[in-house]
């Protein structure tokens, strides 16, 4: 009988990159992420989520007070599950399903290692079938596409596929996320700390919507759960931040 448990247990460590303790954390989250998908929608997800089609057909979004078409293709980016808590100015958080176009938020400058303040500009949501759980040795979670990128101590920006992140983030060359990284993390008290990540692990929740921020009035950081994140959208509309030249202070 206790022959075949250890093969069990270590086939679950490759698969999901945690031991057995640790499948409850992402089998909560995997329910959870899979309730978005059927949650009454926010005000800002309510037209698009009912008239979204599969990705990779024409998809359309609302801005305020007008109706943008886009293309989208397999696999674009559109970051975060609509419980993810986007940090606001004075210590307050809201879910970035809820967050509007011309709202503060939370910002940071790489440049001068300060908080700020930045308006949100632009926003975009669509349907993923592929995200990914990080965990960090502060307790911490987040639920994210690869390519999103988060800023690492020393390192500046990574993630979980950087050729994807550089050309579609206005954050320049971005390597690659790894456990054991130290990203960067807003601790509350107008600072930021380093927190280790432990393990990334898939989600195969189906048909969830993701939302991001795809530009800011200003800079290209924002804080989503606490952690340092860039902002997707177009390169040369966004401006590229210095990456390597900065992560060697920060």
């Amino acid at each position: 009988m206790r022959a075949w448990l250890i093969p069990v247990a270590l086939n679950m460590l490759l698969v999901t990159g945690a031991f057995p303790h640790e499948q409850s954390v992402v089998a909560a989250r995997q329910r959870t992420v899979m309730a978005g998908a059927a949650r009454p929608p926010g005000t800002f997800g309510r037209w698009v989520n009912r008239r979204t089609k599969p990705i990779g057909r024409t998809l359309e979004k609302v801005l305020p007070f007008r109706l943008v078409k886009q293309r989208l293709v397999h696999g674009c980016g559109r970051c975060f599950p609509a419980d993810t808590r986007i940090s606001l100015p004075g210590g307050a958080t809201c879910p970035i399903s809820e967050l509007r176009v011309g709202q503060s938020v939370l910002g940071w400058n790489p440049a001068t290692a300060t908080l700020d303040t930045a308006q949100v500009a632009a926003l975009a949501t669509v349907v993923h079938d592929s995200l990914r759980l990080l965990a960090f040795a502060d307790g911490r979670t987040v639920t994210a596409t690869a390519d999103h990128p988060f800023w690492v101590q020393h390192a500046g920006w990574a993630s979980l596929a950087p050729a994807l992140t550089t050309a579609r983030y206005a954050t320049g060359p971005t390597r690659l996320l790894r456990p054991g990284d130290s990203c960067l993390v807003f601790s509350g008290a107008a600072r930021l700390a380093p927190t280790r990540l432990r393990h990334v692990t898939a989600l195969t929740a189906c048909g969830v919507t993701t939302y991001t921020i795809t530009r800011l009035s200003h800079g290209s950081v924002f804080f989503a759960n606490g952690l340092a994140v860039g902002v997707e959208g177009n390169p040369r509309r966004n401006g590229r931040p210095p990456n390597h030249s900065l992560a060697r202070r920060f």
